[in-house]
């Protein structure tokens, strides 16, 4: 059953927080940044798989916390009322493997918090982040984001598998097929399908100024603008 600490001084938050996490997860809640401090500093105390912390705590901010704490040597995940695009900057810049927005959609929280999990395996090790250019493709987050760019885009699953394979191969254009293989492990998809998710991948990636080309003949690959 995985560990998690809840950092969250809300009471309406911990009940529902509770209630997510009643099956399936061992969950221990702090108050405060001092009461996370003192778990922290006690060395018998079991150290979480994951620390889900809100930004705004009595005694001070989450992110402050951590620049005085720059080894703390725990995965964790930042949940604020606000989607401000600085704040959300600073926290991934600082570590964070995912940020969710008030209020908590159980269904979301749930499958990231289980995806971060399944990611980090059992060596906690963080996965890299593989760029094409200025693009920089985050592997816990999934998002993506661009130099300069004051966004950051959440990808589906399937959006991800496909950008991540054209920035494996920066040089060459990918035909229909190899992405096909590649992605979904199988040749069986219809035509339909494979424009949709691709339809999808394009008017998000427009947000950051690039395309995904294709030429007749010769296949798809990415153009920055």
């Amino acid at each position: 059953m995985a560990h998690l600490w809840v950092l969250e001084d809300d009471e309406d938050a911990i009940l529902l927080y509770q209630k997510m996490f009643q099956s399936g997860f061992e969950a221990e809640y702090f108050k405060s940044l001092n009461d996370l401090r003192d778990a922290i500093s006690k060395s018998d105390n079991k150290k979480p798989e994951l620390l889900i912390a809100d930004l705004h705590l009595p005694d001070g901010e989450f992110t402050n916390f951590l620049g005085a704490n720059a080894s703390l040597e725990m995965p964790f995940a930042v949940v604020s009322a606000s989607d401000d695009y600085k704040i959300l900057q600073d926290c991934f810049k600082k570590g964070a493997r995912d940020f969710f927005v008030k209020p908590v959609n159980k269904n979301e929280i749930l499958f990231k918090i289980n995806r971060i999990l399944n990611e980090k395996g059992q060596s906690g090790v963080a996965l890299a982040k593989p760029r094409f250019k200025d693009l920089t493709l985050d592997t816990f987050t999934q998002t993506v984001t661009r130099e300069n760019v004051q966004k950051i885009i959440q990808l589906t699953q399937t959006e991800y598998k496909i950008l991540a394979l054209f920035f494996r191969n920066p040089e060459r254009r990918l035909n229909r097929e190899e992405i096909i293989g590649e992605v979904w492990k199988s040749e069986a998809l219809s035509p339909k399908a494979f424009d949709f998710h691709l339809s999808k991948l394009r008017e998000k990636l427009r947000e950051l100024n690039v395309k995904i080309n294709y030429q007749t003949n010769e296949g798809y690959c990415l153009i920055q603008e």
